[in-house]
């Protein structure tokens, strides 16, 4: 027997205006899995690119918006609100160096974003995510 299995391999451009909130990026994403699947029918594996979900930590801190000036504008506009938490995450992972803490943070909130949004898009489409 034999079976066929579409592979997607996701090009996406990072786009400040998809990272602006929650929803924002799942549209986005949706947008992507959408256009996989139309007009074949079969199981479809996608792959997304490795850092696709990496401004998310700015999308979880509420300062995915401010990505709309910069990166460093929003970097600094969420250093300015997080700079407690990220001393203590620094105090505590000395050896991680101060350039852990944002990440040390806020790295739950953004994992859920990006899990919850794949999840539910593989669910919806059915299909398999990398």
């Amino acid at each position: 027997m034999r079976h066929t299995v579409r592979l997607a391999a996701v090009q996406a451009r990072l786009s400040p205006e998809a990272y602006a909130s929650a929803e924002a990026f799942a549209d986005r994403t949706e947008a992507f899995v959408a256009a996989a699947v139309k007009g074949a029918p079969g199981p479809t594996l996608m792959a997304f690119p490795e850092l696709y979900g990496l401004p998310l930590l700015l999308t979880a801190a509420g300062a995915g918006a401010a990505l709309q000036g910069s990166l460093r504008g929003a970097l600094l506009q969420l250093g300015r609100r997080r700079a407690g938490a990220w001393l203590l995450a620094a105090l505590r992972h000395p050896r991680q160096g101060v350039l852990a803490a944002p990440y040390r943070d806020l790295a739950v909130a953004a994992h859920q974003l990006w899990a919850g949004t794949f999840a539910d898009l593989a669910r919806r489409y059915q299909v398999t995510i990398l």
